[in-house]
């Protein structure tokens, strides 16, 4: 490994290299730091970060696993506010749109940004504002709750976003964040291959502490966190494990989330025997999640976290 020095892009600090990880699109290796000061793990971003967002990261997000997981969002949202109608919300970072036009159907005002071009989303979805969030315009505390799936890794000045939210929250209003738990049991077992890493998309690797300072620092109170997420949690590990025996990468998950389909695989360089073999040892390796995830999940130390939050009243 390279002795270059990383400065910790929150408090300036010197980071300390823990490993280099693999890129599954482009084949590249990227390194992973970690500032012992924030508890935050890092990569070094990169100028041309844009070309690592290709077809083949976006892909087909229209699947089943996408409709159960947005359900399972809808249901942390309903348990949170209850049913109530006629409250307002922004996602971050929406994807195809599908939460926005969910929580519409269910009486929202709700709107959402994405970065992504306007093709990825869904067609009923008409209130997704397609550029950056620090961009776009809004009413001052006007969101009843603002939420970031697996979003806020991928940003490169979450300072800024946080700050942003602040002053868009209702002063009841809250903030849900959820993101891959660099301090997880998984995440230590699996190392440089653990499949939530995602480099370099990945600009943070949070952990629960560094993420509840940073909002701490940002003028938020946490109010709640889950140490579990439904598919994420278990793909995690899952996928993670299935990755050791194939040279193509998380082709399970691809496979389950629409992008690799029997008709397809062979233009993303799998071979059949990858497909094939991933696809038979895939229960055996659920069967090694299971007790993992569990475990995880009761010592809070869960390869998924969701953090809720507040504004705080000073």
């Amino acid at each position: 490994m390279q002795n270059n020095i990383y400065l910790c892009r929150f408090c300036g600090a010197q980071t300390e290299q823990l490993y280099k990880s693999i890129d599954y699109i482009s084949r590249e290796k990227f390194l992973v730091c970690y500032c012992p000061v924030c508890s935050i793990g890092q990569t070094p971003v990169l100028d041309d970060i844009g070309k690592y967002y290709s077809k083949d990261y976006y892909g087909n997000r229209k699947s089943i696993t996408d409709s159960f997981i947005n359900s399972v969002r809808i249901w942390r949202i309903e348990k949170m506010f209850g049913k109530t109608r006629k409250l307002r919300a922004l996602d971050i970072g929406a994807g195809n749109g599908r939460l926005v036009r969910l929580l519409l159907r269910n009486g929202w005002e709700a709107e959402g940004t994405e970065l992504a071009p306007s093709k990825h989303f869904e067609n009923e979805t008409t209130t997704i504002h397609q550029g950056d969030f620090l961009d776009i315009p809004f009413r001052e505390h006007y969101f009843n709750l603002i939420t970031l799936w697996h979003v806020f890794e991928h940003i490169s000045r979450p300072r800024e976003y946080l700050k942003k939210i602040r002053s868009l929250l209702d002063p009841n209003g809250v903030l849900i964040i959820e993101v891959p738990n660099l301090d997880s049991i998984q995440a230590k077992i699996m190392g440089r291959n653990w499949f939530n890493l995602d480099v370099p998309r990945h600009l943070f690797h949070f952990t629960k502490d560094g993420l509840v300072s940073l909002l701490q620092d940002e003028g938020f109170s946490v109010i709640k966190i889950s140490h579990y997420s439904p598919i994420y949690s278990e793909f995690g590990l899952l996928q993670s494990i299935l990755n050791w025996i194939t040279h193509s990468k998380n082709i399970f998950y691809d496979f389950l989330n629409g992008k690799i389909t029997f008709k397809n695989y062979s233009m993303r360089s799998i071979q059949t025997w990858e497909l094939i073999i991933t696809l038979l040892l895939a229960p055996f390796a659920i069967l090694i999640t299971i007790p993992i995830i569990f475990f995880e999940t009761i010592f809070r130390h869960g390869g998924i976290i969701v953090i809720y939050a507040k504004v705080r009243k000073f």
